[in-house]
């Protein structure tokens, strides 16, 4: 899933110009992505796509804030964070009482994109910050250097991170019995 940043200055660079196919083949490139990185700052399924959809929305507004030549991926990432923690802030208030939605049984980009059970056992036991290293380099195929420039955090930073984050997972694999110590 790995993304290529000219790639995707090419469409912004389309979509700052009204192009609505440029657009469309941000999306279509850039979906996934986006729904795993706001998944990781969320920890809801529904969240998520609330914000990815937020997302587009204010890249088309915004698009003509686009500098072309710049990290597109970096600038989609700031938008769908701002996005998904305005998502999280806003579910915090909202009770689901929808069984169907709190099971995760509604159909989603994340079906096709990871194993809905590893997202909820890497949601229930990892801190944000550690979910989106751990997210992005798992399933986005990125290497720490480019998820600290997406992340606009030290590269060291996105090392410990994510060395911390899988030896959480391990010790909680541990703790369930799933694996031996």
């Amino acid at each position: 899933m790995r993304l290529d940043p000219t790639v995707i200055d090419g469409y912004l660079s389309g979509v700052k110009t009204g192009s609505k196919e440029s657009f469309e083949s941000v999306y279509r490139y850039s979906k996934e992505l986006l729904y795993v990185y706001a998944l990781s700052v969320t920890g809801d399924r529904l969240g998520a796509e609330d914000a990815v959809q937020e997302a587009y929305v204010k890249v088309w507004q915004n698009a003509d804030k686009y500098k072309p030549g710049g990290n597109g991926l970096a600038w989609l990432i700031t938008i769908a964070r701002h996005a998904a923690l305005d998502e999280k802030d806003k579910r915090r208030c909202i009770v689901v009482s929808d069984e169907t939605a709190k099971k995760g049984l509604r159909k989603s980009h994340e079906e096709a994109v990871v194993c809905a059970d590893y997202v909820d056992f890497i949601m229930k036991n990892l801190k944000e910050n550690e979910r989106q290293v751990a997210m992005l380099h798992i399933y986005g195929d990125y290497t720490i250097k480019d998820i600290a420039v997406m992340l606009n955090i030290p590269v060291t930073a996105a090392q410990w991170r994510y060395t911390s984050a899988l030896k959480k997972l391990k010790a909680a694999l541990v703790r369930e019995g799933t694996v031996n110590g």
